[in-house]
C-alpha cells in the first residue's frame, strides 16, 4: 500500500488516510470535512491543508516536501 508517492497520491484522492513511519516517527494524513492534516504522534502540532492537492503540493517534514522523503517513509 502506498510505496511510492503517486500510489499515495491515488490512495489518498480517493479518501484514503495513512499512517507512516519516517526516522522512526509516527505520522499520520487525515481528512475532515474541514480540511486534510499532517500531524505527528505525540506533537501537538500539525499542518493543515484546503484539500488533498494542497496537502501533496505542500506538505513539509524536517523542511523536506512529502514528496522527496516518501521513498524513506515505513507505511
Amino acid at each position: 500500500m502506498c510505496k511510492t508517492f503517486e500510489e499515495l497520491e491515488v490512495y489518498l484522492l480517493g479518501g484514503g488516510e495513512v499512517e507512516f513511519y519516517y526516522k522512526d516517527e509516527l505520522y499520520s494524513i487525515s481528512h475532515n470535512t474541514q480540511g486534510w492534516y499532517l500531524s505527528k504522534y505525540g506533537n501537538q502540532e500539525y499542518q493543515t491543508f484546503k484539500d488533498c492537492e494542497d496537502l501533496l503540493e505542500n506538505a513539509v517534514i524536517e523542511s523536506r516536501e512529502l514528496s522527496e522523503i516518501w521513498d524513506e517513509v515505513r507505511v
